[in-house]
């Protein structure tokens, strides 16, 4: 195959296996050029800026991280992931709804909704960002931990091998609960109908299902390189190291014209732009005032 005749290195990885691990923008290029390899065809991918995260909601990453610091919390005392999740779940939708967030433009939002919409302001959700577009997904992986790998995960999606695509809007507007009952244990992809500005931008698009402790994250029981009759690998990642983090970090808007201010067109961004680490552009100063 030709990913493999292009002398690219893996490295190991202790969540991953053994991926690709390019050393410069051009040879990610080529790599990715080169998909389908291995007879993957990606079409959503995500990026994460440490390679040895894994791969879970923020619902899941918050719950985890409340028991760490509070063993004795009335969470750690159900028995499953899943359960945990639903327990959290329910209320903040409650509370949500009880706080008036629940309508949006005169428009009762179902749970789906109001999940995209709390997570969209930043609230934790059992929602997973993925983009329709690999180099977004890249730039999100190059945006912290400079000196630390990150991963491009790519999702080769086959509709009814494990996975279903929410298109149905009467499903769409069931309850969470009743959503993941119709689908099983199918890991589910969903696109909001009305979009945010900045998941419009950013092409953004979520992946959940029931909730996992899985050994890669809580999407699937599975290992991430599992091979079987029954099913394939839906997945698989690409290590973006330190030196490639560096190099394009100077590219960025010369090849993409991407930063905070493009990619988060709010005033969530304009207040990241505007943050205390931010560089000033060249002609910050020098512009003249309004």
């Amino acid at each position: 195959m030709m990913a493999k005749n292009l002398r690219i290195a893996k490295i190991d990885t202790k969540i991953f296996g053994k991926i690709y691990a390019p050393k410069n923008f051009v040879e990610l290029a080529k790599l990715l050029n080169d998909v389908p390899y291995d007879y993957l065809s990606p079409e959503y991918w995500r990026g994460q800026s440490n390679i040895d995260w894994h791969v879970e909601s923020t619902a899941v990453r918050r719950i985890k991280r409340h028991i760490q610091f509070n063993p004795e919390t009335d969470i750690s005392k159900i028995s499953t992931l899943e359960e945990q999740v639903v327990q959290y779940e329910q209320r903040i939708l409650n509370d949500a709804r009880a706080k008036g967030f629940g309508y949006r433009d005169g428009r009762k939002l179902a749970d789906l909704d109001l999940l995209a919409s709390l997570q969209h302001y930043g609230a934790a959700t059992r929602l997973i960002d993925f983009s329709r577009n690999t180099f977004i997904a890249l730039w999100f992986a190059c945006q912290s931990n400079p000196d630390k790998y990150g991963v491009l995960l790519g999702a080769d999606i086959i509709i009814g091998d494990g996975i279903s695509w929410i298109k149905d809007q009467s499903i769409a507007s069931l309850n969470i609960e009743d959503i993941l009952s119709h689908y099983n244990d199918s890991i589910l992809i969903w696109e909001p109908q009305y979009l945010f500005e900045r998941m419009r931008i950013q092409q953004s698009i979520f992946f959940f299902g029931v909730s996992h402790d899985g050994p890669w994250g809580n999407l699937t029981s599975l290992d991430f390189d599992f091979k079987s009759k029954e099913r394939s690998n839906n997945f698989f990642a690409i290590a973006i190291s330190p030196e490639l983090k560096s190099e394009l970090q100077t590219q960025w808007r010369v090849l993409f014209g991407y930063d905070v201010l493009t990619l988060f067109p709010d005033i969530e961004g304009f207040g990241r732009y505007h943050s205390s680490r931010s560089e000033f552009e060249w002609d910050f100063f020098s512009a003249p005032l309004d």
